[in-house]
């Protein structure tokens, strides 16, 4: 992971046209956010994504520059509805930015409960005063940024990796 340094913060969100809906869900978080701290606001993979009053820095989705897109990001945005669609989510776009050493703050339900540790790799939110109060803590401690961004890296290589789930894959073959 790159090395994090002080000054500008780049809170990053990643999806498609069809997600970026849930985005919309803390445009108020975003507003404050920018009004009131040195952030740079990413959104990947809907390129035509806007929010009124607000600079977003649009980085158009492919392939090849997943990746190194991904990497520009200190923290990672996952907001989601509460309702049926979101319970049946994988997590894998959390898995995504933990594998690329990023913090995550989500919202509190469904699949996001596999994957974030409260407070070790990232936050569980609910409410747009608990988003702002987590993401500004991550904003403003450099320390617990790079700390959590170690989490997030260290849980996905731990659980998500194909060493991790190798002994999984060989016994389906196994059986079959």
């Amino acid at each position: 992971p790159k090395e994090l340094m002080p000054g500008t913060v780049v809170i990053g969100w990643s999806g498609s046209q069809t997600t970026s809906k849930y985005l919309h869900l803390i445009d108020p978080v975003l507003k404050y956010l920018k009004a009131n701290y040195d952030v740079r606001i990413m959104v990947m993979g809907d390129d035509d994504f806007e929010l009124a009053g607000v600079d977003i820095e649009l980085l158009h989705w492919t392939a090849e520059s997943e990746i190194t897109n991904l990497q520009k990001f200190d923290i990672g945005l996952h907001p989601l509805p509460d309702e049926q669609w979101a319970y049946g989510k994988s997590g894998g776009k959390l898995v995504q930015y933990m594998a690329a050493g990023i913090p995550i703050v989500a919202t509190a339900l469904g699949p996001n409960f596999k994957v974030i540790q409260d407070g070790y790799n990232g936050f569980l939110v609910t409410g747009e005063q608990e988003w702002i109060e987590r993401l500004v803590l991550l904003i403003t401690d450099h320390e617990l940024r790079k700390k959590m961004g170690e989490n997030s890296r260290r849980f996905a290589a731990e659980n998500s990796s194909v060493e991790a789930n190798a002994g999984k894959y060989l016994a389906v073959f196994d059986k079959l």
